[in-house]
């Protein structure tokens, strides 16, 4: 009989899981999602209580061993880099004195030289040792892995004919494959039979397979008759995001769910405890915290995780958890148009677990509105770069995901650039501050519930484009009236009203400077947009106001010839 395609479930707790599921298989098997999926319609019983168990074993000794090694290598090259700099730094030093040294010091100095290059290569040496020693653990995994690869279907079929006997017949096979392996004892586990003392592999697979079977007769003889208790009703034992009936011992009256009820809510066939023992491999060590981005969606979240994976490792650990994250998303969107993915997106971090406690978990999520701007290609890629804002420069998009206003940003570009005769980035600014004004705009709706309410989301881009072009055309047309005014000279005040929000000094400066222009059309769009975009806007007229700024400031190369931008 078939199994069904693994799906998510909408709880991210128990979906988190599935992910875990999903990449534990990856990593040890090499299957991506689309293989998994194809081998759990076919042979489900396989797949969860014969390939994952052995995978799971294989995960936390051989590859959690493996890891460890190459950690503790790492630290070395580290410490070593750092000693090795040092004395590169010496040496230089003694050859700039060597150079400049009276000849009778050359001797001592040449003395010294010697021994720092020395010590140098010395330092390099152990750094390639300890290099040749990770490419080692390297090459051991991956031999260990291949070997668990080729004889997994075999082994596989082998001890599922052999169930009934408990595997007594399959156990010098299972012996020969596994027997080696060294359980190292996760971080998220806590009394947990199989590392409470360490147990056999062989036992452990016995524990395994009827944990999974959900066969507590089997579990009590394992354990030698103590009854199964979190083997019935999962805890923190195996998971601290789980209640703890130490510290909560009422918390019996609250009914929490049993292995059989959260099995009901699992793909069929699929068993619960797949996913407790996998629900750590859906997180991502980043360092500083352990990340994973999730939406209610099983194809969109292992994609966006896979390529978060990708941008981890080609950071070098150089990269923050934000910028990865954020990149690992947009460019899912940019490729998907994972509209809804999107819009029910979570990072979940957590810094670490100390005594089977969590610190730091955050949630983090984005609002619809918000998600609507950053589904549109030409709004995305105009905010995402870096704007100079002073001391230093601001990732546009970065603040947008954060919910900050873009205004402040945008006031102190524009004043680096008029100060220092810097580059004024007019399509970034001006979108920052047509979505700035929307979202102002949407801040004081008190429409609830009504259709204009719940098309905010799908107006919201094309609304911040309407302001978007309205902007970039009265910035140009008054670029063009600049000369006539004198615009430089009006600059300062301009700005220093709209630092004390003050309209009507910003208008009237402006206006008594247009009574000077000849170009009488122009200056009838200006006064247009001054109308309607700044008198009769109380909301956001900061933000129509700085335009005005920006295109007596001149520039405007950005956005095309004589401000017009392409309509969508």
């Amino acid at each position: 009989m078939g199994g069904e395609e693994l799906r998510f479930t909408g709880n991210w707790f128990i979906d988190a899981g599935i992910l875990g599921f999903v990449n534990l298989m990856e990593e040890v098997y090499g299957w991506d999602l689309n293989e998994l999926q194809r081998r759990i319609k076919e042979e489900p019983e396989k797949v969860y209580y014969g390939y994952f168990p052995l995978a799971y074993l294989f995960h936390h000794s051989v590859y959690h061993k493996y890891i460890k090694n190459v950690q503790d290598l790492k630290s070395q090259i580290s410490d070593i880099g750092k000693k090795l700099r040092d004395v590169e730094n010496s040496l230089k030093t003694l050859n700039d004195e060597l150079s400049k040294s009276p000849r009778k010091m050359e001797k001592k100095l040449r003395k010294q030289i010697e021994k720092s290059e020395k010590k140098a290569n010395e330092l390099r040496t152990k750094v390639e040792e300890l290099s040749k020693k990770i490419d080692q653990e390297r090459h051991f995994l991956e031999k260990e892995q291949k070997n668990l690869q080729e004889v997994s279907k075999d082994l596989v079929e082998e001890l599922l004919n052999d169930e009934e006997n408990n595997f007594e017949n399959a156990q010098e096979r299972l012996f020969q494959t596994i027997g080696h392996y060294e359980l190292q004892i996760p971080k998220d586990h806590r009394n947990f039979f199989l590392y409470n003392p360490k147990k056999k592999p062989i036992m452990a697979f016995q524990y395994l397979y009827w944990l999974l079977k959900m066969n507590y007769d089997r579990l009590k003889e394992i354990k030698k008759g103590k009854l199964p208790t979190y083997e019935k009703i999962p805890d923190s034992t195996i998971n601290p995001f789980l209640y703890s009936p130490v510290e909560f011992p009422n918390v019996s009256y609250t009914k929490p769910l049993t292995v059989e009820q959260i099995t009901k809510m699992l793909p069929a066939g699929m068993p619960a405890y797949a996913i407790f023992l996998s629900f750590f491999n859906a997180f991502q060590w980043i360092p500083g915290s352990y990340v994973m981005i999730y939406t209610p969606e099983l194809q969109s979240c292992y994609a966006i995780n896979k390529r978060l994976k990708v941008h981890i490792q080609s950071s070098n650990g150089k990269a923050m958890l934000f910028r990865l994250t954020w990149s690992a998303i947009i460019d899912e969107i940019v490729e998907t148009k994972a509209r809804f993915s999107l819009e029910n997106l979570y990072i979940i971090e957590f810094e670490n677990i100390e005594n089977q406690k969590l610190k730091g978990v955050e949630y983090v999520g984005i609002p619809k509105l918000h998600a609507s701007i950053i589904l549109d290609n030409e709004i995305r890629d105009a905010i995402n770069t870096s704007i100079p804002t002073g001391d230093s420069n601001v990732w546009l998009l970065g603040e947008f995901i954060k919910q900050k206003t873009l205004y402040p940003l945008i006031s102190k570009h524009v004043w680096n650039a008029v100060k220092d005769n810097g580059f004024l980035n007019w399509k970034a600014s001006f979108y920052a501050l047509a979505i700035d004004a929307k979202l102002r705009k949407e801040g004081t709706s008190r429409t609830l519930f009504d259709k204009a309410f719940f098309d905010r989301p799908k107006r919201a881009a094309v609304e911040a484009k309407d302001f978007y072009r309205d902007m970039v055309h009265v910035a140009a047309v008054l670029k063009e009236l600049s000369q006539e005014i004198n615009g430089k000279n009006i600059i300062h005040p301009l700005f220093s009203a709209l630092r004390r929000h003050n309209r009507n000094a910003f208008v009237n400066i402006l206006l008594k400077a247009l009574l000077q222009a000849k170009s009488k059309d122009k200056v009838a769009t200006v006064n247009n947009y001054l109308f309607r975009r700044v008198l009769n806007n109380d909301e956001s007229w900061e933000d129509f106001a700085l335009v005005l700024i920006i295109g007596l400031a001149g520039g405007g190369g950005d956005v095309g010839s004589e401000g017009k931008v392409v309509e969508d």
